[in-house]
């Protein structure tokens, strides 16, 4: 075996240490951040079943980084901002406990609670 040989041949195992490297790192990334059990699956196959290619798909198509960006920012995926931390402070001083439950509220529908809506309520249904 001449020296190119030898060469070649440990450029082969860098690249193979390589893309397992890059496939452990991308597979903990989609287990730990795909909510969709189905979405996670198909990437893990994806990136196991295609050495190298399969990570690098991940990394341009596989992460959310809009989402990320407007976590960091504080911007919901309506385009509206996190509760004011001022909330319910106006009309009742003991309303402090419920600011959670307005941030879960507003997490999950996509629209404030803001202070003053009122309810009718229907007998009947009518």
């Amino acid at each position: 075996m001449d020296w190119l040989d030898h060469l070649t041949h440990w450029w082969r195992h860098l690249a193979a240490g390589f893309s397992l490297l890059a496939a452990l790192l991308a597979a903990a990334h989609a287990l730990l951040h795909k909510r969709d059990v189905r979405a996670a699956t198909l990437w893990l196959g994806i990136i196991w079943l295609l050495p190298a290619l399969g990570p690098a798909l991940y990394l341009v198509l596989g992460v959310n980084r809009i989402r990320r960006r407007a976590i960091q920012l504080g911007v919901h995926a309506t385009g509206k901002g996190v509760v004011p931390g001022n909330f319910g402070e106006p009309e009742a001083e003991g309303a402090r406990h419920l600011q959670m439950l307005a941030r879960v509220v507003d997490r999950v529908v996509g629209q404030p609670l803001i202070p003053g809506n009122q309810i009718e309520p229907l007998v009947n249904g009518g």
